[in-house]
């Protein structure tokens, strides 16, 4: 799954890629510029919700042309983190259900996952493209300023 945006620029391109390198460089990104008014940058792992939902990105292009900034991410990551929590918590309070107290109990204890699960996952997948739209306002602000 991935987020793409375009939107009207008119600001500095090399005042927006310095910024952004700054920002993802801080959340443990790697960053190559390919070219001129371009950066291109790649994220392994998301360890937790806890963190800046930028990393739930796993890479991020930026391009910036005369009249246009384009940011196309993948978020490979939120998915990756989306999956553990909709799979391992019920799976756990099935396992503990049948091992520790019967069909009853197991139904029990898994039973509120099947509700936390998907609100806890389309709660990162849409904190995740709240970031992304955060740090496309941010950018152009700075270009913007830059001018």
């Amino acid at each position: 799954m991935s987020y793409r945006k375009s939107v009207a620029f008119q600001g500095n391109p090399t005042a927006v890629l310095d910024a952004a390198r700054v920002i993802l460089i801080g959340q443990d990104f790697a960053v190559s510029e390919p070219g001129a008014g371009r950066l291109i940058a790649f994220r392994s792992w998301m360890a937790g919700s806890r963190q800046s939902l930028l990393r739930g990105v796993s890479s991020l292009d930026i391009e910036i042309t005369r009249s246009t900034m384009t940011i196309t991410a993948g978020r490979r990551n939120v998915v990756v983190m989306i999956l553990f929590v909709l799979v391992f918590p019920p799976v756990l309070a099935l396992v503990l259900g049948v091992t520790k107290g019967g069909v009853s109990t197991c139904l029990r204890a898994a039973a509120p996952w099947f509700v936390v699960s998907p609100v806890l996952a389309l709660g990162l997948w849409y904190r995740t493209k709240w970031a992304l739209e955060r740090l496309v306002g941010n950018l152009l602000q700075v270009g913007d300023a830059a001018r």
